[in-house]
């Protein structure tokens, strides 16, 4: 009798101890988000995505995670989070995803983060963190995502130490200062890994130069000659974007211009507004470049430019976007109906953009035959449950925003179908906000279970 008793009394206790654990826990997520703290849980009710991101959240309030080991991902950026308590992370023995943005921490952080070995993606972006610590990640054994950009105290020779981790597949430069040849000599000591970056800062130009990858000519004017940096580009395997969507149509009577360039085959992206063409010059822009790969147009385009953009083979993004919607119904009419069957045949194309007002299922039917697409935006302001029947035809896709229509959440049902999809936007339709959130956290869950089975597999997404 004594003997279960005692076992009665111990049960009481451990119970006890757990309960008050429990509530603890509890209790300090619950301090966070009362304010403003931004909490996703499991179906279990177990936290595993916290956002203190902002002024109001600083070093002190991380003390209240040392409670909650299933946190996996944590966002700190612009906050007054620094060197100070950063040895709580330590008590989360899941943290995959960590954003250091625009905070105090210093190299002292990074000899701490070096001890999470689950950690998986890192963004240290506008801190002052040097090449010391940096060196503190080399051999990083789970690593895949390392973001520096705006840190002005880090080197290319500090990022060298980085070719020894293993499953580094992207390193985010940005505007962090590196030179050509430093930047070439990375990309042959990280030979796995993609190393995206501010071609302006690679290539030392300046603001009213030429420059690749979000490159432009803009504000053209007379006085200006958009050709005196080509020198700089001789001899680097660069590809050239222009941007015309911002000149004023006064300074562009005609296109001469083209025939002072002698690199349009390395010409890879065209963002123009039509607007500024005069009609005549529309279609003879898009047949100076034969190489597009990247297409941005906006205006009141016509069936002949369709027919056009659809000769681009090799075509990997596109945006098509009018100006604005009508706001009746006799005006939706009055736009032409287009035939898009030429840019259906796009066999590479992954990523399309729409703002056209009056889409209907006839015109989405026919892209189901882009099988290579990732992700789509279609926007018409009318857009109804059985017009996106389409989407489901579309197994690669990944981002799918279709915001600004009628749709209802039996649209979700169709969603939910789609292997590949991690994230959607369907913002301002007839959507509770109930099932808006739900709908969210199930791909949010979907994202972390995939993103474990690929990291397990030793493989990345990552391209």
């Amino acid at each position: 009798m004594k003997y279960r008793d005692a076992f009665l009394a111990v049960g009481m206790i451990v119970a006890a101890v757990v309960g008050y654990s429990l509530l603890i826990k509890q209790f300090d997520i619950d301090r966070l988000v009362k304010r403003g703290a931004k909490v996703r849980v499991t179906p279990e009710h177990k936290p595993y995505l916290i956002d203190i991101s902002g002024e109001k959240f600083g070093s002190d309030d991380l003390k209240y995670l040392k409670n909650s080991p299933t946190i996996e991902r944590l966002y700190c950026s612009n906050s007054k989070v620094s060197d100070e308590g950063m040895e709580a992370l330590l008590h989360l023995p899941n943290l995959k995803e960590l954003d250091l943005t625009k905070t105090a921490i210093s190299d002292q952080t990074l000899k701490v983060l070096a001890k999470i070995k689950t950690l998986k993606h890192l963004n240290l972006s506008n801190t002052a963190v040097t090449d010391v610590g940096i060196g503190y990640l080399e051999g990083h054994p789970s690593l895949s995502m390392l973001e520096v950009s705006s840190c002005s105290n880090i080197t290319a020779k500090g990022l060298m130490v980085l070719k020894e981790n293993p499953k580094l597949a992207t390193l985010r430069l940005g505007d962090t200062p590196i030179r050509y040849y430093e930047y070439c000599e990375l990309l042959e000591a990280l030979s796995k890994t993609i190393i995206p970056v501010n071609e302006k800062i690679l290539l030392g130009l300046g603001d009213s130069e030429l420059f690749t990858g979000s490159i432009f000519f803009d504000r053209f004017s007379t006085s200006f000659e958009p050709f005196e940096s080509f020198d700089r580009l001789q001899d680097k395997p660069v590809e050239i974007a222009i941007r015309i969507s911002s000149w004023d149509a006064d300074n562009l009577e005609r296109l001469d211009w083209l025939e002072e360039f002698e690199g349009k085959e390395n010409v890879v992206s065209l963002n123009i507004n039509l607007n500024t063409l005069h009609p005549e010059e529309k279609l003879l822009l898009f047949q100076q470049f034969p190489n597009l790969k990247w297409i941005v147009v906006t205006g009141n385009f016509s069936q002949e430019l369709i027919d056009e953009i659809g000769k681009f083979k090799s075509l990997r993004s596109l945006s098509l976007y009018t100006p604005r919607f009508g706001e009746t119904e006799a005006e939706f009419e009055e736009q032409p109906k287009l035939n898009f069957a030429p840019i259906a045949k796009l066999d590479r194309l992954t990523d399309f953009r729409l703002r056209l007002p009056g889409l209907d299922r006839e015109t989405l039917s026919q892209f189901e035959s882009i099988q290579s697409l990732r992700e789509i935006s279609f926007s018409s302001g009318t857009l109804q449950d059985e017009d996106i029947q389409f989407i489901t035809k579309l197994p690669n896709l990944e981002v799918v925003s279709l915001r600004g229509n009628k749709l209802t959440k039996r649209s979700l049902e169709k969603m939910k179908q789609l292997p590949n999809l991690k994230y959607a936007d369907l913002a301002h339709n007839e959507i509770d906000d109930k099932s808006l959130l739900e709908f969210d956290n199930f791909l949010g869950l979907k994202r972390n279970s995939e993103e474990d089975n690929e990291y397990d597999d030793g493989s990345s997404t990552m391209q």
